[in-house]
């Protein structure tokens, strides 16, 4: 039998899982609980297979579960229930199979089917690489008040938020933003919550986003602001270092640009980066077709080059059923791609209007 442990707040939807689940698949045997501590006291007594969650509950947001989950019982699979659509973020972690998603109310042959998935695939998976920068968002949104401590191999350090924005970050060797770049450098982290413990005080000026688009270790793109103690320059010029970081908030500017030039003929947009294929900034926003068309473009480029052909231009195009076509844009470590209504909006209104605001937009999000 196949045990599996359902958390929900409300009795009604706990009730239908015990009656609908066995009835679809005799194998399985639910055990359901009300709220996270008595979750947390069946994981450690009893033998489950696969957890069905919530993510609203008053007592502990469901991230905040699934952090838990991802540090003790980091080989079970989860599938994440929550009465709105699925957020970016929702559908990206999902994407990373962190866990799956399903939205109420319950379709239960669709549910079956990710218990299906769930267990054909349960293994023991390093998932807090990409966890780490995704629920530092997730914090951000939802702005938390507390410190989270993360921890890799021998090394500590300390993330404290204030209301959703980073006040200060600490790890042995550094403070500050330095501090926050290098725990973001580490590589499968584990994350603590500690609900007691918050900063008053803020010491980074800088916004999550801009710190998250530095996490390469290169802290010379660093404000004056939030200049500590920095690392040795290893005898590199000036000139040698000098990196160019991106400006979020002129991207988001450019999307709202773009959104007045089509209206409601522009049916997604993201910006996205190439090395993850991780979307940062968007409108109605597409993780799993970002993925897909990172692919693409990594591809053509390939091809063409492979060919003897041109390299890709400044855009390309697709057409797809429905007179909706995708247009992308390649912009060296970044991609801009939109999903256009053709019924709504003319050709020469995207080439000539929408796509110049695009790289308008782009250059001017660049900066020394």
């Amino acid at each position: 039998m196949t045990n599996i442990l359902v958390v929900d707040k409300d009795t009604e939807v706990l009730q239908s899982m015990q009656q609908e689940l066995p009835f679809l698949n005799p194998e399985l045997t639910i055990t359901p609980v009300r709220n996270v501590k008595d979750a947390i006291r069946n994981l450690e007594m009893e033998n489950i297979d696969l957890v069905i969650t919530e993510l609203e509950f008053p007592e502990i947001n469901g991230f905040e579960l699934l952090v838990y989950l991802n540090k003790h019982f980091s080989y079970l699979p989860v599938i994440a229930m929550a009465n709105t659509e699925p957020t970016e973020l929702d559908l990206f972690l999902e994407d990373k199979a962190i866990f799956q998603y399903l939205p109420k109310p319950l379709d239960f042959n669709a549910l079956i089917a990710k218990i299906s998935a769930g267990l054909a695939s349960k293994v023991d998976q390093n998932l807090r690489e990409v966890f780490l920068p995704s629920f530092l968002r997730l914090v951000s949104q939802q702005k938390k008040s507390y410190t989270l401590i993360v921890r890799a191999k021998n090394q500590t350090g300390f993330l404290h938020f204030n209301n959703g924005e980073l006040f200060d970050a600490e790890t042995e060797k550094y403070t500050n933003v330095e501090a926050a770049l290098e725990i973001l450098s580490w590589n499968a982290v584990e994350i603590i919550i500690d609900f007691e413990t918050s900063k008053e005080k803020r010491m980074i000026s800088l916004e999550l986003e801009e710190i998250l688009f530095n996490k390469t270790g290169k802290y010379d793109n660093i404000e004056n602001s939030d200049k500590q103690t920095r690392p040795e320059s290893n005898n590199k010029t000036h000139s040698e270092k000098k990196e160019i970081r991106m400006n979020i908030k002129r991207i988001q500017a450019g999307i709202k640009n773009v959104l007045d030039d089509l209206g409601d003929g522009l049916l997604a947009c993201d910006f996205w980066t190439v090395a993850d294929g991780q979307s940062l900034a968007g409108h109605n926003p597409q993780p799993k077709a970002v993925a897909l068309f990172n692919k693409i473009t990594d591809g053509l480029g390939k091809t063409l080059k492979q060919s003897g052909f041109p390299g890709l231009g400044r855009y390309y195009l697709i057409e797809l059923e429905d007179a909706k076509f995708v247009a992308v844009l390649p912009l060296g470590k970044y991609q801009w791609g939109m999903l256009v209504d053709g019924q709504k909006v003319q050709l020469g209104m995207l080439l000539n209007i929408a796509i110049p605001h695009v790289f308008e937009a782009f250059e001017a999000a660049m900066k020394e």
